[in-house]
């Protein structure tokens, strides 16, 4: 078979054209790839500047979160489980100053906030009694005194002047926290 010189141009021609428009074609394409890739690039860098915005911040928070951890621990808190506890803890602090007690009474348990309040009435020194407010104010637990009613009582064989005391005080228990409460659902 023989293919005369005009078709054969024809064909090499078709062919060269034919390569020509698709390397015009990959061109084009590789300038629209090329401009969508600078976009997208583009946005990853403003997200990538924004979660490390996010990031730093958030480890700022926690870096404040341990430094008030730190400070937490500077105070000595044990959190009394029960009424029993408490009273126990109650009771050992005044012990602990030579305190008399004459009686402690339950006055009420708020169930959502986990406080009990309690009434405490004592016997003894006048500075002994300010002693154990301070142990209580920097001792086991927290305790908030609602009231404090303070009398002299003649001593009678004692030869040191003793006040009768009597206190009103709140105690924090231990919290029930909520599953919720926790980061559950």
């Amino acid at each position: 078979m023989n293919i005369s010189f005009s078709r054969k141009f024809i064909v090499l021609a078709g062919a060269v054209l034919l390569l020509f428009a698709l390397f015009l074609g990959e061109t084009a394409l590789l300038r629209v790839t090329t401009v969508q890739r600078g976009e997208i690039e583009k946005e990853l860098r403003i997200q990538e500047m924004a979660l490390r915005r996010q990031v730093m911040g958030k480890t700022r928070l926690v870096e404040r979160y341990k430094q008030a951890l730190v400070e937490l621990e500077r105070f000595p808190m044990g959190e009394a489980g029960d009424l029993v506890t408490l009273f126990a803890n109650i009771e050992g602090e005044m012990a602990k100053n030579g305190l008399a007690v004459d009686s402690i009474r339950p006055v009420g348990l708020d169930p959502v906030t986990m406080t009990a309040t309690t009434e405490v009435a004592f016997r003894g020194n006048f500075f002994s009694v300010m002693r154990t407010m301070a142990d209580w104010r920097n001792g086991m637990q927290p305790i908030q005194l609602s009231s404090l009613s303070i009398r002299n009582e003649p001593g009678k064989n004692e030869p040191k002047a003793v006040v009768g005391a009597s206190v009103s005080a709140k105690a924090v228990l231990v919290s029930k926290v909520k599953p919720a409460q926790e980061g559950g659902k």
